[in-house]
């Protein structure tokens, strides 16, 4: 649901002596509990509505309990971050965090008035405090440039000290021209095509969408509609050589742990990665999280 807030972490109030457990609602494929996981977090349920992304969530979550479930359903505008706070009331978490695009800062409902201040006042009625940090994953070990906000809700006002680190560079990522199998590789017909597009839009004055990756940077923001074509982030050898990414680079891209696997057919996948929040990106905010509160 690109738009509307559709993943968060909940801590429950009752935890145990030395853990802090977290339900990860619209969990996906789980990278945001992975980066929870990796900062000391107990993560207990997973709760989405996609079967094959919590089949991936519990596969590599084994300890944790899933449930697939449209929590949705039961708001006729289908807008989550309603039933993400509905979940909020029942739990009475200690910290809840929810992300979304970066966009959702300037987001308005039918009737003109910013989401953000909505959700602000919702929370506020709930008796939490609201920060606010707008975040790009590559300033966080993550190889890509995909900016997100986070809003973190606390019993008692949350100032966390979110620490970047070192940029991770697609040539650490990117196979070997030779190891990538030829289906990835886009036809001869398929260049044309888009050289014929882009060579149309320059002269309307309109952008056209693939771009090139360059080894010595990171990836553009890779998609959950990465499967259709991939051309927000190609890989160029020449004029005759392109190709898209390969959804074990995607991952990596992502900064899903090597072992991390996926289920479901290729187009799955890419939806499952794309969709995902950074599990490097996650933990930096729950290290923080930690830090400041536990």
């Amino acid at each position: 649901m690109e738009g509307y807030p559709r993943l968060g972490t909940l801590s429950p109030k009752n935890k145990m002596k030395k853990e802090v457990n977290v339900i990860d609602l619209f969990c996906g494929a789980g990278g945001l509990s992975t980066g929870f996981k990796q900062a000391g977090f107990n993560v207990i349920l997973g709760i989405d509505n996609d079967g094959s992304a919590l089949k991936t969530f519990k596969l590599n979550h084994p300890e944790s309990e899933i449930l697939e479930k449209d929590i949705s359903k039961n708001d006729p505008r289908n807008f989550l971050i309603n039933q993400f706070l509905r979940i909020v009331s029942l739990v009475e978490p200690e910290i809840f965090v929810i992300e979304n695009v970066h966009g959702l800062r300037s987001m308005k409902d039918e009737n003109g008035r910013l989401v953000l201040d909505l959700i602000g006042k919702r929370i506020k009625k709930l008796r939490y405090s609201l920060k606010t940090y707008i975040l790009n994953a590559e300033e966080y070990g993550v190889s890509q440039k995909r900016k997100r906000i986070f809003l973190v809700g606390g019993r008692k006002s949350v100032d966390l000290k979110i620490k970047k680190t070192n940029k991770t560079l697609l040539k650490n990522i990117l196979l070997d021209k030779n190891d990538v199998p030829g289906k990835y590789f886009y036809s001869q017909k398929l260049i044309k095509g888009f050289k014929r597009r882009e060579k149309i839009n320059k002269k309307l004055g309109r952008g056209f969408g693939w771009r090139f990756l360059s080894p010595d940077d990171t990836s553009y923001t890779i998609s959950a509609r990465y499967y259709k074509d991939g051309a927000e982030a190609l890989v160029k050898y020449s004029e005759n050589q392109i190709r898209r990414l390969t959804p074990e680079e995607c991952a990596l891209i992502q900064s899903f742990p090597k072992d991390y696997r996926f289920e479901g057919g290729i187009i799955k996948m890419y939806k499952q990665i794309g969709n995902a929040v950074p599990p490097k990106l996650g933990f930096a905010v729950a290290k923080a999280i930690k830090n400041a509160v536990f």
